[in-house]
């Protein structure tokens, strides 16, 4: 079903995003979107994660409004991920590659029960 291909969608997304894959990460995170439409607000979050790693930080403040929205605004990572790539976006000449480590993934188990 559509779900369960897009929890794989998801849980390949992770393993790409680990292995600092972002290209193949987005690729994948965007697939699991597609398949849940509203159903997996993390998948937007880490979307954004990826996004912002590469430089998109537009694009990744964006998912992350998204993955809030999906969530009526309980969703600790994005809001804290949201924070973060507006800061970085004010101050993207000074510091920014540093701390867009400081972004959070969420995994599997989070992205499940939300």
């Amino acid at each position: 079903s559509g779900g369960e291909l897009a929890v794989a969608h998801y849980r390949l997304g992770l393993l790409a995003a680990r292995d600092g894959d972002d290209k193949v990460a987005e690729a994948l995170f965007r697939a699991a979107i597609a398949r849940s439409g509203d159903g997996l607000p993390t998948s937007h979050n880490n979307l954004g994660v990826v996004l912002a790693r590469s430089g998109r930080l537009a694009e990744a403040e964006r998912e992350f409004e998204i993955a809030l929205g999906q969530t009526s605004g309980a969703f600790a990572e994005a809001t804290y991920n949201l924070r973060l790539c507006r800061s970085l976006r004010r101050s993207a000449a000074e510091g920014a590659p540093e701390r867009v480590g400081l972004l959070k993934i969420v995994g599997l188990v989070d992205a499940l029960n939300r």
